[in-house]
């Protein structure tokens, strides 16, 4: 005798989505012997170490040649960042060099590790977007030189993940206390009335500042913004902003800088253009736009380009999870890849389905618990939304041929004042923190989304599971 189950069958999408995952991964470990033996291996990663050893010795941070000036972009003594990470790199500064260069890299693999796994987005997309963020040539650049570009992809992660939660203010804030190009994105909070998120960044931001500046003392700072006053454009610069691009392709120096405000005014338009778009694909866009602000940028910034790209894949557009292979491109056109950073985003299809994978949120904590209530006739529901359809009486029989979704949304009927129609669709009401915000319910689904609308304007939706009962 037969069971009447079946077995499910295998996820091939996630099987080949985690084979690329672990071919990536194993392929970043198997990789570092040859890395090792290029002529750009650690390149900053020595910079920062040496800033780490002159902090370490009561010494400024900052190489004097860099703080006399004129700007020069060579060497290995170029240490251009805020002084918090020189403090934190301070450990590794006590170890032979060897042992720090491949604590530094085994931490690389951890962090796009990490960040491609908290990524609020499909698993498979997550798993895939791993597997080309190995192959694309920003990250293995940025491994090769030991930049930090791969390491900001956590703590941006992050911040994603738990879009204006404190944790995500808090990983922010520490992502612009090392690259300060990331503060676009406190103007962006701004912009959106986001006040608690931009309390929660300014506040983990200014205690990074004061325990660094009773390390540092007042000099540590005096000497960052010393060094960048002399940051200039200069035809040998190996770096990928639009002006060094102008440069390549035979503009004079003297009017190259002006191509920078061309990436500035599209940063500018397409942040402000994002405002009338969800909150995520303001963020991305806001992330890309930093890469046109910054005051240089070099190829391996553009390792960020992996969070857009599974940003854009878990909004139904799958091609762009390949968006990270465009770093392989000549350097002249990066900068061209840091504009479709900024905006592809816009091509992200509108949250309005429970597909939408989601971090749980305080909303979302509230929805579930409703749904843990005992199973509710209609007109049960319908009297507790404040709704009387009149055709079923109170102590009717379930309706059988009701979709899951419709009951789902009976058991969110418990959410305050909430309003539900007798077919499960939603109308606007006011949450009971005093946001509105509304239920919308797929039909023949069995989970629901609660909508958030701050302002009036769309906000976030998070998805409630509905369960079998």
């Amino acid at each position: 005798m037969t069971s009447g189950r079946t077995r499910p069958g295998i996820d091939w999408v996630l099987v080949a989505s985690a084979t690329a995952a672990g071919i990536g991964v194993l392929w970043l470990l198997a990789a570092l012997p040859v890395i090792e033996g290029t002529s750009d291996w650690t390149l900053d990663y020595v910079a920062y170490r040496d800033a780490a050893s002159r902090f370490g010795e009561g010494q400024s941070m900052y190489s004097m040649r860099s703080i006399a000036g004129p700007f020069y972009p060579y060497g290995s003594d170029l240490y251009l960042y805020p002084p918090p990470l020189a403090i934190v790199m301070s450990p590794l500064a006590g170890l032979a060099y060897a042992q720090g260069a491949l604590i530094w890299y085994l931490l690389h693999v951890v962090a796009i590790v990490g960040a491609c796994l908290l990524m609020p987005v499909r698993l498979p997309i997550r798993l895939l977007s791993l597997g080309v963020a190995t192959l694309s040539f920003a990250v293995l650049r940025d491994l090769t030189v030991g930049n930090v570009s791969s390491l900001m992809l956590l703590p941006m992660a992050t911040a994603w993940r738990w879009l204006d939660r404190p944790a995500g203010s808090v990983a922010l804030a520490l992502a612009i206390s090392v690259r300060t190009s990331f503060g676009l994105l406190l103007a962006w909070q701004a912009l959106r009335r986001a006040w608690r998120p931009l309390l929660w960044t300014i506040g983990a931001g200014g205690l990074v500042f004061v325990v660094s500046l009773v390390l540092t003392g007042p000099d540590g700072y005096r000497d960052y913004f010393t060094m960048l006053s002399h940051v200039s454009i200069d035809s040998d610069l190996n770096s990928s902003d639009l002006a060094h691009s102008a440069i390549t392709l035979g503009v004079p120096d003297d009017s190259a800088w002006m191509a920078n405000f061309v990436g500035w005014g599209i940063a500018a338009a397409a942040v402000l253009l994002s405002l009338r778009r969800d909150r995520e694909i303001g963020f991305m866009v806001t992330l890309g736009a930093s890469l046109l602000t910054a005051p240089l940028m070099w190829e391996h910034y553009l390792a960020l380009i992996v969070l857009p790209a599974a940003f854009l894949a878990g909004r139904g557009r799958v091609w762009a999870v390949g968006l990270p292979f465009l770093t392989w491109l000549p350097q002249e056109f990066l900068p061209f890849v840091a504009i479709a950073a900024t905006l592809l985003p816009f091509l992200a299809r509108d949250k309005v389905s429970p597909a939408d994978d989601q971090p749980p949120d305080e909303l979302s904590r509230v929805g579930a618990a409703a749904t843990s209530g005992h199973r509710q006739t209609r007109s049960a529901r319908a009297e507790r939304a404040g709704v009387d359809d009149g055709t079923r009486s109170r102590h009717a029989p379930p309706d059988r041929g009701q979709s899951r979704g419709s009951r789902a949304a009976g058991r969110l009927a418990g959410l305050p004042r909430a309003v539900l129609s007798q077919d499960g669709s939603a109308l606007p009401s006011t949450g009971a923190s005093g946001g509105p915000y509304c239920v919308l319910v797929r039909p023949h689904c069995s989970s629901v989304t609660v909508a958030h609308r701050p302002g009036g304007r769309l906000d976030r939706f998070e998805t409630v599971e509905a369960g079998r009962s």
